[in-house]
């Protein structure tokens, strides 16, 4: 199954035992099976592009505004013609929030007619750029909606971006002239194939009207070709600089190992990226693309995180990559979501890992990142995603997962959970309900690895090579001084307790915090201040077993004892 560009589109908590979570994070009566509950709408809705955003009507509200796709619930047409499209889609749909998780009913923001387009159905991936207008006050915003179309239906590599623009972010694009212009849309000045467009602003104010810092993200190519990004920078918001005769002036490239991690798309199609049928890219298909600066996030001021620049995008296998294979992931060769850093938007980009695995049904992966806020005005990393079951009539939705970093500033792998970070009505889920807990990975120092939830009512085990969800725990502190309880997050939330009634196995069995649940690290003999024996409230010390299973066994663990000692990992 090929795919044609789609678009890519975000919670942070604190963890550590110096902080004192007072309240229980209570798990989930009734979670959603994975790939968890939709986002925002239960309608289709697909590359989604969120961004902030205030309303004049009605009130003058600021807040989020997301744009997307829409599957028209049909099949691929013109299957290996020259107008291939395995997902029609005709109109841009939005969608507004106060707070990132509530989202009002969609809108129509665009149609293909509007554009002048007739039966293309190729109005795919959508970005907006805001722009605060000197003129005010009866008009203080603009936006500009960018969304690729093809100019000729029967060229699936026509593909173009065009610009209409509203003063409503969500609703009313191309009906009105663009500011300063005698026209409702216009084609961008770009050569070669052209789609899932982001505008990109260099700097602290991302609303600004100056576009001197301004640039044009997007995917140059189909899987059939290999495409992948590409950037240039605008002279304004409705072109790009001039000059740009060549697809390869605007060719971007990612260092790092990024075929080594998931393969060499080999070229079955002309175009992105260069070079004839046949050619080999070193590297797999690319498309959907976002770049942030991450100084502009509020995370950054209490935690590391990735960057100063971090493009995320998604990215097909040519194979199912190694961390798609280990226990809870989907292990598919299907689209993943990715990121590279760099020093500048120009780069030199260099990739850093997998942030989500593929689906394991949906060829397509597409992402956002928003930063949200509790009611307590603590930020949180979202990601909005979409995901499907692929079937002849496409039905992408959106989701959302918790964007945790580790204590270096890395993203971590995100795994599909039964609740997400949000119900579909806006109901905030784990990683974005206030003050309730820190989360943390606990490492063994006699494996080295971490400890790993393989599932309900199982034992817990010192063998995980890298934090997915099955290592994630919440820490939370009880009434009993000096005991916190950890509560899994693999499966269903449920607490870890000593079972005695089981040879004292370390087990994720509770169903509330209790007794059996409660445990006391203290300080390991000999060891540095940040490694813990961890003692239940019977007095026992869990204990590595040479199969990487975990027990708790009377006796205070001697020095060297390195299969009693453990050491905790902050989450963000």
């Amino acid at each position: 199954m090929r795919s044609k560009a789609r678009r890519l589109g975000a919670a942070v908590l604190s963890a550590g035992l110096g902080v004192a979570a007072a309240a229980f994070l209570v798990p989930d009566v009734a979670a959603a099976n994975p790939p968890g509950p939709t986002f925002a709408t239960s309608n289709n809705s697909s590359d989604p592009f969120a961004f902030k955003c205030k309303r004049s009507a009605p009130g003058s509200v600021e807040g989020f505004c997301m744009v997307t796709s829409q599957d028209l619930f049909e099949g691929p047409f013109d299957v290996d013609g020259p107008g291939e499209n395995y997902y029609p889609m005709s109109q841009t749909m939005a969608y507004f929030s106060p707070d990132g998780l509530n989202w009002t009913a969609s809108n129509t923001a665009l149609t293909e007619a509007t554009i002048g387009r007739s039966g293309t159905k190729h109005l795919w991936a959508p970005a907006v750029r805001r722009v605060k207008n000197p003129v005010g006050p009866t008009n203080p915003q603009d936006y500009y909606l960018y969304t690729p179309d093809l100019t000729d239906k029967n060229d699936k590599y026509s593909s173009k971006i065009f610009v209409t623009s509203s003063t409503d972010p969500i609703s009313g694009y191309g009906t009105v002239n663009l500011p300063g212009n005698t026209v409702k849309f216009k084609q961008l000045n770009g050569v070669g194939y052209m789609s899932d467009p982001e505008v990109f602003v260099d700097g602290s104010d991302l609303s600004t009207p100056d576009s001197t810092n301004q640039y044009l993200l997007w995917a140059d190519g189909d899987k059939d070709s290999c495409g992948g990004m590409s950037l240039r920078h605008m002279s304004g918001h409705t072109a790009l600089d001039g000059n740009f005769t060549d697809p390869s002036q605007a060719w971007l490239s990612i260092g790092g190992p990024l075929e080594a991690d998931m393969g060499n798309c080999v070229k079955e199609k002309v175009g992105g990226g260069g070079g004839g049928v046949g050619t080999e890219v070193h590297r797999p298909y690319l498309e959907g693309g976002s770049i942030f600066k991450t100084s502009n996030w509020l995370s950054s001021r209490t935690h590391s995180l990735p960057g100063p620049y971090v493009m995320v995008f998604a990215a097909k296998p040519e194979f199912t990559p190694a961390v798609c294979q280990q226990p809870g992931q989907p292990n598919t060769d299907l689209s993943v979501i990715a990121y590279a850093t760099a020093g500048s938007v120009t780069g030199p980009w260099t990739y850093q890992g997998i942030m989500m695995c593929g689906s394991d049904s949906e060829w397509t992966n597409q992402a956002t990142i928003e930063e949200v806020q509790d009611v307590n005005g603590r930020p949180h990393l979202v990601l909005v995603y979409h995901d499907g079951v692929n079937t002849d009539s496409r039905n992408r939705k959106l989701r959302s997962e918790c964007l945790l970093t580790d204590s270096h500033g890395k993203f971590l792998l995100t795994s599909r959970s039964p609740e997400g970070a949000a119900s579909t009505s806006g109901a905030p889920a784990w990683c974005v309900t206030p003050g309730k807990t820190n989360i943390v990975a606990l490492r063994s120092v006699g494996t080295n690895n971490f400890v790993s939830s393989p599932g309900g009512a199982s034992q817990l085990r010192a063998t995980g090579s890298y934090v997915g969800l099955w290592e994630q725990f919440g820490l939370n502190t009880g009434d009993q001084v000096n005991f916190y309880y950890l509560l899994s997050r693999n499966p269903g939330n449920q607490w870890v307790q000593v079972n005695r009634n089981d040879g004292n196995k370390v087990m994720t069995r509770g169903a509330a915090a209790g007794e059996w649940e409660g445990i006391r690290p203290v300080q390991a003999v000999g060891a540095p201040m940040t490694t813990y024996n961890l003692r239940d409230s019977a007095g026992n010390f869990w204990h590595v077993n040479p199969d990487g299973n975990i027990t708790a066994s009377p006796g205070t663990p001697g020095a060297g004892d390195t299969n009693a000692q453990f050491r905790f990992e902050s989450l963000w």
